[in-house]
C-alpha cells in the first residue's frame, strides 16, 4: 500500500483536481454531465495528466532533491527506474484509451496532444521546460485541454461559441504559469524565469491579466463566463499585488493562486449545474 501511495504522489493533487474538475466544467457548459463524462474525466486525469506530471517527476528528480526533497524519488520512496516504468505505462494507456471514447477527430487529437506535450516538456531532445517561452505554452496548453475536451465531446453543432472563453483561459495560464518558477528557483538553474527576471515576473503576470480582462470585455462572451473570468482576474491581481508588498511571502504566491482557481472552479461548476437544471437563472445576477 505504501508503494502504491508513493506512485500516486508522483502526481500533484492540485493538478489532478484541476484536470478532473475542468473536464466536468466543460461537459456542464455543453449541457450536462453524465456517466460517460465521469469516466472520461477519470481517464484524462488518471492516465494523460498523470503521465505528464509523473514523467516530469522522474525527469526532475535531481532538481527536486533541492527544491522538493519530500517528493517520492528524492525521499527514497521510489527509485528513478520505478518512476520511469510507471510513467511509461501511463504513456501507453494515454495513447490507447482515447481511440475508444473520442467522438470526433479534433477531440481525439486533443486527447493525444496532452501526453505529447507532457513528453516534449520533460524529455530530451525536446526538453521544453528548459526553453521558455515554449515551456509556458506547453504547460498552458496541457491545462486547458481537459475543459476543451469536456466541452467539445458533448456540444452539438449548434452549441454556443466559446472560443473567446477558451482563448482567455489560455492567456490566463500564460500569465500565471511563470510565477511557478518563484518556488523552484534554487534547483532549476539559469533557465528559471525568476532567476532571469526577478521582481519583473509578477508585473508580467499583472499585464497579462489586464490584457485578458480587455479581451473578455471587448469580445462577445456569455454573461456568466465573463463575470466568472473577471472575478478570477481580479482576485489573482489582488493576490499578486499583496505579495509584491510582502516579498517575504513571494514563494507562496503561485500556490495561493492555484487555491483561488480551485475554489473558483468548484463554485462555478456548482452554479452551472444548478443553472442547467433550471434551479437558478441569470436573472439573479441581472444577466440576460
Amino acid at each position: 500500500m505504501r508503494r502504491i501511495f508513493a506512485y500516486l504522489q508522483l502526481f500533484r493533487p492540485d493538478a489532478a483536481l484541476i484536470s478532473f474538475a475542468t473536464f466536468l466544467v466543460g461537459a456542464e457548459l455543453a449541457g450536462g454531465i453524465d456517466l460517460s463524462d465521469l469516466l472520461a474525466a477519470c481517464c484524462i486525469t488518471g492516465f494523460s495528466t498523470n503521465f505528464c506530471y509523473s514523467f516530469n517527476s522522474w525527469a526532475d528528480w535531481e532538481a527536486d532533491s533541492i527544491n522538493k526533497p519530500h517528493r517520492p524519488i528524492p525521499s527514497g520512496k521510489l527509485s528513478p527506474r520505478q518512476a520511469l516504468v510507471y510513467s511509461l505505462v501511463l504513456l501507453v494507456l494515454s495513447l490507447v484509451y482515447p481511440f475508444f471514447i473520442a467522438n470526433s477527430g479534433p477531440v481525439l487529437f486533443a486527447y493525444l496532444l496532452l501526453p505529447v506535450l507532457g513528453f516534449s516538456y520533460s524529455s530530451k531532445p525536446f526538453s521544453l521546460k528548459l526553453r521558455p517561452p515554449a515551456s509556458i505554452f506547453a504547460v498552458s496548453g496541457g491545462l486547458i485541454i481537459p475543459i476543451m475536451v469536456g466541452y467539445y465531446s458533448n456540444i452539438s453543432t449548434h452549441g454556443p461559441d466559446l472560443r473567446i472563453f477558451f482563448v482567455s483561459l489560455f492567456i490566463y495560464c500564460l500569465s500565471i504559469i511563470p510565477l511557478k518558477d518563484i518556488e523552484d528557483m534554487r534547483g532549476d538553474g539559469d533557465w528559471n524565469l525568476y532567476t532571469k527576471y526577478g521582481g519583473k515576473l509578477p508585473y508580467y503576470a499583472l499585464a497579462g491579466l489586464v490584457a485578458n480582462a480587455l479581451i473578455i470585455l471587448l469580445f462577445p462572451t456569455p454573461f456568466l463566463l465573463r463575470g466568472g473570468l473577471l472575478l478570477l482576474f481580479i482576485f489573482s491581481s489582488v493576490l499578486i499585488l499583496w505579495h509584491l508588498a510582502h516579498p517575504d511571502q513571494m514563494s507562496r504566491l503561485y500556490r495561493r493562486i492555484i487555491h483561488i482557481v480551485e475554489m473558483g472552479g468548484a463554485l462555478f461548476l456548482g452554479w452551472q449545474v444548478l443553472y442547467n437544471k433550471g434551479i437558478i437563472s441569470l436573472s439573479l445576477l441581472g444577466g440576460g
